[in-house]
């Protein structure tokens, strides 16, 4: 906002949730830009679905999305240089702590990240409508 001020732009900002724009008409956005933002949702599905309604006919999508290998390798093997494949996708940082562990991380207010195959990222945005 601060920029946008000082550059004489007009800006509104919204704080929701990606998985649910009920606050916005459909085909209400010339251009949606996601950065690497849907990994810290369950069930991307929803995100592009909603984008997908609420972006404009020839409107434009401008996505980005960690590659799921990322997250296949033990954390702790990896940093030693090897690359043993530990984690499934998809999956989450929840799925990778001991049970007893889970509810503290909950707890401490720290990321939730989920591990999304490529079929749910790219298909996804396909079955939502986007060729």
């Amino acid at each position: 906002e601060k920029v946008a001020k000082r550059d004489g732009l007009t800006l509104k900002t919204v704080q929701g949730d990606m998985s649910d724009l009920g606050d916005f008409e459909d085909e209400y956005f010339d251009i949606v830009v996601n950065p690497v933002s849907n990994l810290f949702v369950k069930d991307v599905h929803l995100v592009w679905n909603e984008v997908s309604r609420v972006l404009k006919n020839k409107g434009v999508l401008i996505a980005g999305f960690t590659n799921p290998l990322l997250w296949i390798f033990d954390d702790n093997q990896e940093q030693k240089g090897i690359l043993d494949v530990k984690h499934s996708i998809p999956s989450s940082t929840l799925d990778y702590l001991p049970e007893d562990e889970v509810q503290d991380y909950i707890d401490s207010n720290q990321t939730i990240e989920y591990a999304h195959t490529l079929e749910d990222q790219i298909q996804g945005q396909i079955d939502a409508g986007f060729a």
